[in-house]
């Protein structure tokens, strides 16, 4: 009757965690924190989320510009800056964005990142205002800006893809060297 009772119990668990949405599997990978804000941004239009991987110094720039014209990152110097000091021969970082908002209280949280052979996971946390909390303001893009280590093996052209929230929200390939 106990092991009845163990592997009912066991079950429950496993179908509770597949009903909450798509989850990671593979080897976490260990991440830092350098940048957690808001973009100032100067176009309304696209409100979707966005993972970006830099993968090397070269792309700093590209990234820069691929936000606009003029580039809003210039706003955010301190992103700038992490990306610059970043020794991209033992990781590479990713930034994920929450897409546009035009009010305040908006919060994009990296919480896991897994890997399994080419394909990346990262899981974020999407967070808003409560109703009647959020301040009418400029447009923002909310953003975590992270720096992966280079554990293991890559070289290789790999495949990312960001949840938030329980949900596939983007994917993206990129080379990390």
């Amino acid at each position: 009757m106990e092991y009845l009772t163990d592997a009912l119990v066991g079950l429950l668990i496993v179908f509770l965690l597949s009903s909450c949405g798509v989850q990671a599997s593979g080897q976490p990978l260990t991440f830092r924190s350098l940048a957690q804000d808001s973009i100032l941004r100067s176009d309304p239009k696209d409100e979707t989320s966005v993972i970006r991987i830099i993968a090397s110094s070269q792309e700093i720039d590209q990234l820069i510009h691929e936000f606009g014209d003029p580039p809003p990152l210039q706003l955010a110097p301190q992103l700038v800056e992490q990306l610059r000091q970043l020794d991209y021969m033992r990781y590479f970082a990713v930034l994920v964005t929450q897409g546009q908002k035009e009010s305040l209280g908006f919060k994009v949280t990296v919480q896991q990142i897994t890997r399994q052979d080419d394909q990346v996971t990262v899981q974020a946390e999407f967070v808003g205002p409560k109703p009647g909390e959020g301040q009418p303001a400029v447009v923002f893009d909310p953003y975590h800006l992270v720096a992966v280590s280079k554990d293991g093996s890559w070289g290789r052209q790999m495949q990312f893809e960001l949840i938030a929230n329980g949900k596939v929200a983007t994917k993206t390939a990129h080379f990390i060297p």
